[in-house]
């Protein structure tokens, strides 16, 4: 009988990894490359959706495998092709510049992600790089931060000027030093279809700068989507449209404690248009809920509807809004689970449950 080389592929993996259950409880080694105390028996198989692996115990000499992987996170990401995922072991990754070089294909993203069950985190001394001209990039189930000690560590993060990139179930902290993210640069180029979904992004900025530093910094972008995320402790905005911020889509996100408000439309001689914020909650702002500035033209088609605000310093919306139509809108208490714990979780009775639709916070999972 004759199997399909993809199915063949997977049946010697399997063998394989059996093979290697045994050696391992009997030497405590890999015996394919570097000790890796993070395989034991009891660990789980190899995944179909796992191509490559890297362990912190792993070897860059390595060829990737479960049983024999690779060192870095650079070196795995590296080796991926398009529609290929790339798995973490658990552990932490220290990185100089984590860069992508290579696009996937529409339906077949380059994917790195945590190996299923576990959970890897990447620490940058510089940034996370996506340049213009890549596509289809997936990073997922991930923490992601900085190296706050780094004499090169980046005024922003993520640096993400691809196209149809995705970032979902994310741990993304800034260390109260770097805006976490920016999605598209007038300079470095514009961001389209950037999916943000289900990260909780915190800790971004640094307070002394003031207005500067934010956790989604979108500009020069083309239909940006963020949603379903939990967003705290940003040093000036949670999610600042400016310039050029096109058609983003910002909903069902929780946002706390921005040290100058929630989300800020705002353009000089190239204005912000098109973008929808909708079904949020945005609550303890150092100032308002939403923000505006037009150094120029007057932004237009933005719009701001049936979020749930409280507790805004400076009140839920910066007066007459202009530029952004604004309707059917809430101030009340969201009576967050344990907000002191970071856990915006909503109660049954939640006066912001009938606004919004539905828990955000307790879809994340982690």
């Amino acid at each position: 009988m004759s199997f399909p080389r993809r199915l063949r592929r997977q049946l010697a993996t399997a063998a394989l990894a059996l093979v290697l259950v045994v050696a391992v409880a009997a030497t405590g080694r890999d015996g394919a490359g570097a000790p890796d105390p993070t395989f034991s028996p009891r660990a789980a198989r190899p995944s179909a959706a796992c191509d490559r692996y890297a362990s912190p115990r792993g070897s860059n000499a390595n060829r990737g495998r479960f049983s024999a992987p690779f060192a870095g996170a650079q070196k795995l990401l590296d080796s991926l092709r398009a529609g290929q995922t790339g798995c973490l072991r658990a552990g932490t990754y220290t990185v100089g510049e984590l860069r992508v070089h290579r696009s996937g294909r529409p339906g077949a993203p380059i994917t790195l992600t945590s190996a299923p069950g576990e959970r890897a985190r990447i620490v940058t001394r510089t940034d996370f790089y996506l340049p213009s001209g890549i596509s289809h990039i997936t990073f997922q189930n991930l923490d992601l931060t900085n190296a706050p000690a780094s004499r090169s560590l980046a005024g922003v993060m993520i640096q993400d000027f691809s196209s149809s990139s995705t970032w979902i179930g994310n741990d993304i902290s800034g260390s109260a030093r770097s805006t976490c993210m920016q999605v598209g640069s007038v300079a470095y180029g514009t961001a389209r279809h950037t999916v943000i979904r289900a990260n909780r992004i915190h800790d971004c900025g640094n307070p002394a700068d003031r207005n500067q530093d934010h956790a989604i910094y979108v500009a020069q972008s083309r239909g940006a989507t963020i949603t379903d995320n939990v967003i705290w402790n940003a040093a000036a905005y949670a999610v600042h449209l400016y310039p050029r911020a096109d058609a983003t889509t910002v909903t069902h996100n929780v946002i706390d404690a921005s040290g100058y408000g929630g989300v800020m439309f705002a353009g000089d001689r190239q204005a912000s248009d098109n973008n929808t914020v909708a079904y949020n909650v945005i609550t303890g702002g150092a100032r308002y809920g939403l923000d505006f500035y037009w150094g120029g033209r007057e932004g237009t088609g933005n719009a701001a509807s049936h979020n749930c605000f409280h507790d805004n310093a400076a009140g839920d919306t910066d007066g007459e809004m202009a530029g952004v139509a604004v309707s059917a809108n809430t101030d009340a208490d969201p009576r967050y689970a344990d907000p002191a714990a970071h856990d915006y979780r909503l109660p049954p009775g939640s006066p912001c449950l009938s606004v919004v639709g539905y828990d955000a916070a307790a879809r994340l999972g982690f």
